[in-house]
C-alpha cells in the first residue's frame, strides 16, 4: 500500500512541477569572412569557420533531401492521376464495348429472322404462283381449242 501512494505522490510531482524543455538555435550562426588573393590563403574565396561550415552543410544535405521528397510526392501524384484516368477510360471502353456487342448481337438476330422470312415467303408463293399459272393456262388453251371448234361448225 506504502509503494502506491508513494508512485502516486512522484507522479503528482512529476507532472506538477516538470519544465518543458525548448529547442533553439544556436546563437553562434558562425562567420563568414570574405578572403582576398595575397592575405594569408592560397585562394581568392570565403572562409568559413566551423560552425558555418557544419551550417552550410547540414542545410544543403537537408535541401537536397527536402528536394527529392517533393519530386518524389508529385511523381507519385502523377502516376496516381495517370492509373485513374487510364482505369476509367478501361470503365468507359468495357461499357462502350459491350453496349456495341448487344447492339450486334440483336441486328444478327433480327437480319437471321429477316432471312427465314424471306425464305419462307419465296417457298411458299413460287410453287403457289406457278401451280396457278400452269393450271390457268391450260384452262385458257382448252376454252380457245372449244372456241374454235364450235365456230368452225
Amino acid at each position: 500500500m506504502s509503494n502506491k501512494i508513494i508512485t502516486i505522490i512522484t507522479l503528482i510531482c512529476f507532472t506538477l512541477f516538470s519544465f518543458t524543455a525548448a529547442a533553439q538555435e544556436p546563437a553562434n550562426n558562425g562567420k563568414v569572412t570574405p578572403v582576398e588573393k595575397g592575405e594569408r590563403a592560397p585562394f581568392a574565396g570565403v572562409l568559413l569557420d566551423q560552425a558555418a561550415s557544419a551550417k552550410f552543410l547540414v542545410e544543403s544535405k537537408y535541401v537536397k533531401r527536402e528536394l527529392e521528397l517533393n519530386l518524389r510526392k508529385e511523381f507519385d501524384v502523377k502516376i496516381a492521376d495517370i492509373t485513374l484516368e487510364k482505369k476509367f477510360l478501361e470503365i468507359e471502353f468495357n461499357s462502350l464495348k459491350q453496349a456495341h456487342d448487344q447492339i450486334l448481337d440483336a441486328k444478327n438476330k433480327q437480319i437471321a429472322e429477316l432471312n427465314k422470312l424471306i425464305k419462307e415467303s419465296e417457298e411458299t408463293t413460287e410453287h403457289w404462283w406457278f401451280g396457278a399459272g400452269a393450271a390457268l393456262a391450260v384452262i385458257l388453251s382448252i376454252t380457245v381449242f372449244y372456241a374454235a371448234v364450235e365456230i368452225s361448225d
